[in-house]
């Protein structure tokens, strides 16, 4: 039920992709909103340019490790508690259900 060593590892990269995409996210939130004043000057910046331009890309990572973890939540994992979190929280949840459930098998599997 685990899956190939290749998947894994692409999944190990769209988890990365996902940590990158909070940072991003947090970073850009907190640097465009800390004032009124610089918010302009914050969004005409080349560094706001930059992070804004690596944000799909790393949102990309996070949707595919979502994907993969409800695809893996309804053909292995029927946990009522984890399709609730997935579902409502894909972005904080997806990483840490791949950590536990995927990765490291932290749990058995309730496939009912």
């Amino acid at each position: 039920m685990t899956p190939t060593k290749t998947t894994l590892t692409f999944l190990k990269i769209c988890l990365a992709l996902n940590v990158l995409a909070f940072i991003n996210s947090v970073m850009l939130g907190a640097f465009a909103f800390s004032t009124a004043m610089q918010a302009h000057e914050f969004i005409t910046s080349p560094q706001y340019k930059v992070q804004a331009g690596l944000s799909p890309f790393f949102s990309l990572g996070a949707m595919i490790l979502w994907g993969y973890c409800i695809y893996f939540y309804y053909k292995f994992d029927k946990y009522f508690k984890g399709g609730l979190a997935l579902l409502f929280l894909p972005g904080l949840v997806s990483p840490f259900y791949f950590y536990k459930v995927i990765w490291q098998q932290k749990r058995p599997l309730q496939n009912k």
